[in-house]
């Protein structure tokens, strides 16, 4: 089984295990009025909401993992649970974990938390509050990516969309479609939160500047830029039906678009991936 199949595994291993019931520990279910007073219901405008249970559970409670589960498809409607995991510095080989659960619709918090014992490694802090592509953005990638169109195509898919440790002071955006129940996901796109490089899926190694059958339509060339962006330095140009090599991409929130890093003829820059041809003109 591939890394990225299994770390999808353990996603849905994580979902049931939110659903189910912890052990040991506190527990408590909570009517929140905040929820109402917010104008949007995302991992972001929850977040405070969610952090100040957590704290209220251990003062020094910190958000190591979050998950939010919008089980209709309807993903502009309120999300059916927002899941929060938060956890305490390590204290000899003990570290406290929670999951706050906020229930959107129902205007509910549940938290669930008990000590993990034996515990050599404590699970780093989530870098959230320094992400630059937030969780709406990384959805909105994802939709661009195939998302809509499965969507469109299975009114029923779940999508679920979780912020994950990546490396230290770094995290990633996955989001996950899942056409029916549980299991391994149709469709899966990650995002770095930092950068907003696509992890997953990776792009081609080549591709071709835009190419159009008709020769009296390649005429001039298309810019090049020294990063993502129209506002942006240009680099130089390249000739329709130039081939290049693909070297990352990314999604700009800003532009509502990916941008692929591209090299040819000594010529290095982002273009927009809507202006590249992936299979052979």
């Amino acid at each position: 089984m591939s890394c990225r199949y299994r770390k999808a595994l353990l996603l849905a291993l994580s979902v049931l295990l939110i659903i189910g019931t912890g052990c040991g520990g506190t527990k408590w279910t909570r009517e929140e009025p905040a929820l109402q007073e917010l104008e949007e219901y995302t991992i972001e405008s929850v977040y405070r909401i969610a952090k100040t249970h957590a704290q209220e559970w251990q003062a020094d409670a910190y958000l190591a993992s979050v998950v939010i589960l919008f089980s209709k498809g309807n993903i502009t409607d309120r999300a059916d649970r927002i899941s929060y995991e938060f956890d305490t510095p390590l204290q000899g080989n003990r570290q406290g974990y929670a999951w706050v659960d906020v229930y959107p619709r129902e205007g509910k918090v549940h938290l669930d938390g008990g000590p993990i014992a034996e515990t050599e490694r404590p699970t780093p802090p989530l870098a959230f509050e320094s992400a630059v592509v937030n969780s709406s953005q990384a959805l909105q990638a994802a939709e661009a990516a195939g998302g809509r169109a499965l969507r469109e195509s299975h009114p029923g898919t779940s999508v679920t969309i979780a912020g994950s440790w990546f490396g230290d002071e770094e995290m990633e955006w996955e989001v996950y479609y899942h056409k029916s129940g549980p299991g391994l996901p149709d469709l899966r796109f990650a995002v770095h939160a930092q950068t907003g490089e696509v992890l997953d899926p990776r792009p081609p190694k080549g591709a071709w500047i835009r190419c159009s059958t008709d020769p009296s339509l390649n005429q001039g060339a298309y810019i090049l830029w020294e990063a993502p962006g129209l506002s942006q330095d240009s680099v130089g140009s390249l000739p329709p039906c130039t081939m290049v090599e693909v070297i990352q991409w990314v999604w700009s929130g800003v532009d509502q678009e990916f941008w692929v890093l591209v090299t040819a003829r000594l010529v290095r820059g982002w273009i927009a991936k809507d202006l590249l041809d992936f299979e052979r003109p």
